[in-house]
């Protein structure tokens, strides 16, 4: 794993030291991540899927760092001293630092004063998707993660790395116009009959369809009509029974789609 391909981003946080009467020593807790939170404007908004830490909390071995500087290890998962678990909310963090004098005067007492509510977390992406690509905020939502590599509270958040991100970014914008046209594809051929715009299933209805596509050239144009190439219309008995026949399949797949979300 290449370190360009690490993105980190930052939040402002409920950070709590908790401390015991029995003597046991301080414990961090909060949230590394919130789930379908709107992140800060970084030229598009970010938004983590519940869900997207499961895989990766399974084969990270993720570091509490403070100020991103491996000198000051607060914790670590595999030893038990930083634990991570996914929840409702979003990732949340338990750490327990070890007990020096630095430590305390340098890291719980600013968090317990209030001065640092801020922390940045490391992490790979496996999966994103994104929408609003022809608006100027743009919504890229993280739906898994790959692994984390560490979790930090900070005393300044640093600018946001959004170098893999606009990657993602641009590649998504290069296969839009392939996307819309297969949109308008099927938007037209259906008519939104059985009402998937807008709804969930639509992107597999659009893969259904997409898997007959080679059947209807060039015996249909993209409005679904039959072609006006007179060589087409020659055989117009057959080339009509031919198009009726495609078409029922492709109603019957989606009528099949619809069927299953009902």
């Amino acid at each position: 794993m290449s370190h360009k391909d690490i993105e980190k981003r930052f939040f402002a946080t409920e950070y709590r030291i908790i401390r015991k009467e029995d003597g046991a020593l301080p414990k961090i807790e909060g949230y590394a991540s919130v789930f379908d939170s709107d992140s800060e404007d970084m030229g598009f908004i970010e938004r983590v899927k519940p869900g997207a830490f499961k895989g990766a909390l399974k084969i990270s071995d993720a570091r509490a760092l403070f100020n991103h500087d491996p000198n000051y290890i607060l914790g670590r998962q595999s030893n038990g001293t930083l634990t991570l678990t996914e929840d409702k909310k979003g990732l949340h963090m338990s750490v327990q630092p070890p007990d020096t004098q630095l430590v305390r005067d340098m890291v719980l007492a600013p968090i317990e004063r209030g001065d640092i509510t801020q922390q940045s977390f490391g992490f790979t992406i496996e999966k994103d998707s994104w929408s609003g690509l022809d608006t100027d905020k743009p919504i890229r939502t993280i739906e898994k993660v790959r692994q984390i590599f560490d979790v930090s509270p900070v005393t300044y958040p640093a600018y946001q790395d959004t170098e893999v991100a606009l990657r993602s970014l641009d590649e998504a914008r290069k296969v839009k116009p392939e996307k819309e046209t297969e949109d308008k594809i099927v938007i037209e051929i259906k008519g939104d009959k059985y009402g998937f715009i807008g709804e969930n299933r639509f992107d597999e209805a659009i893969e259904q369809i997409k898997s007959l596509r080679p059947e209807l050239s060039p015996m249909t144009n993209d409005s679904g009509n039959i072609d006006d190439d007179p060589m087409v219309n020659s055989s117009s008995d057959t080339v009509e029974a031919e198009h009726d026949d495609i078409m029922e399949r492709i109603n019957q797949k989606l009528g099949d789609l619809k069927d299953e979300d009902s």
